[in-house]
Formats: structure tokens, sequence, C-alpha cells
């Protein structure tokens, strides 16, 4: 598989010297306007960055190796701090149920709970639908994909009844696929904070790094 980097320039002459910071985005999303709040936080830093594109939960693996310093955009999560450390929030993510049409059940139907779910690997939304499925007395397996796009076609198909996805990724995925356009109702579940997860061996090199950073990131909160 074929990772795409993207390398920007944003320090003084003098500081051009430093390692650029190494940030994970997740492969399947749109990583020019994902990155367009931490471009303006690097910015505000006078720090150079670098911007790994690759499947999202090995950009996680990546970060806790210390492989890469950090990946975005994330919401927080407790599995998260066992390796890496949440910066100041960037920006909101808004968690969505994606049904098909054909699917007259609602969030608000104690039914709902009963249906087969799917979502990413990776993201912290699975963990908090665990819990929603266990609070409705369904606990269940969850059907594991490597994108947005998988799971919407296998929702398609009729093999799953839900999917759990953010508002983002599902909208970019409905651009790129105009035929699933009018294929699916969607319910907002929950908004999140989302920000930077900065890995903890890179914190330990940089120990100045996270309050230079979070003061930045406050005057670019998009």
């Amino acid at each position: 598989m074929k990772y795409i980097f993207l390398f920007f320039l944003f320090g003084s002459v003098s500081s051009f010297a430093a390692e650029p910071v190494k940030l994970v985005v997740d492969i399947n999303r749109d990583m020019l306007t994902q990155s367009m709040p931490v471009q303006c936080v690097f910015k505000q830093l006078d720090e150079k960055l670098q911007i790994l594109q690759m499947p999202w939960k090995r950009g996680q693996i990546a970060t806790k190796n210390g492989d890469a310093d950090g990946f975005f955009i994330a919401s927080h999560s407790p599995k998260r701090d066992e390796y890496a450390v949440f910066g100041e929030p960037i920006a909101t993510i808004e968690w969505i149920y994606v049904t098909h049409v054909s699917n007259d059940l609602s969030p608000d139907n104690p039914e709902f709970y009963a249906l087969q779910f799917g979502s990413i690997h990776g993201a912290r939304r699975v963990e908090w639908l665990r819990g929603e499925l266990k609070k409705y007395g369904t606990p269940q397996p969850i059907n594991l994909l490597g994108s947005t796009d998988q799971t919407l076609n296998v929702l398609v198909k009729g093999e799953l009844d839900v999917v759990l996805s953010n508002r983002a990724s599902y909208i970019q995925t409905i651009e790129s696929n105009p035929k699933l356009k009018d294929m699916f109702h969607v319910f907002t579940v929950r908004k999140v904070p989302g920000g930077v997860y900065f890995g903890k061996r890179f914190l330990q090199k940089n120990p100045d790094f996270l309050e230079r950073y979070n003061n930045a990131a406050k005057k670019c909160n998009l």
C-alpha cells in the first residue's frame, strides 16, 4: 500500500535544522481539509510539519511505537491515553448513525439496538457504541471494516443494518460516490471535541512542546 506524505515548512530559517513533527491523518479522509486547523497551529508555533496519510488504526500504532509523533483529527479515548496525550481541541467531530432507506427504525426505538452494527477499525466511537449496546441489553459483535466506503457498501448489500460513522467521512464518501446519495437515513448521535494526540515518546523528547501547542491551538479552533 502506498502512503501519502505532505510536508509543510512554517519555521524560520534558524528552525529549519530541526526534524519536522510527523503527524498521521486517516487515509480515508480528505487530508487537506483535515489538516487545515493543524497547519494553523504549526504556523503559530513556527515549527515544521510532516503529514503522513495511512489507515487510521495503523497510524495510532505508529504513534504508540514512536514511528509517528501523533495523529489527528481524533476524539479523546482512555485507551489512547495509555500511549499518547490529547492536545487542545481544534475541531468538533459529529458521530452519526447511517441506515438504509428501506429501514424504518430510528434510534428512539429500542428495537434499533438489536440491529447489526458496523464501523471502522481504530475509531473511538466503537468503544462508545459497545457501551450503548450494553446499556440497551443487546451486547453483540460490531463488524469492523477498513473504511467508511466499505461500511456503506456493505450496508447497501444488506449485510449490515446500521453504520456508526462520523459526518465528515460520510460526506466525503457520498461526494465521491454520487450513486449513494439518496440511499441512506442519517441520525446525529453525538458531537465530541476533536484534536491531535501526541505520542508520549515524542513528548518525552520535547517536554515543552505540548504547552506551546495548546496555547497556539486556542487561536486556531475552526
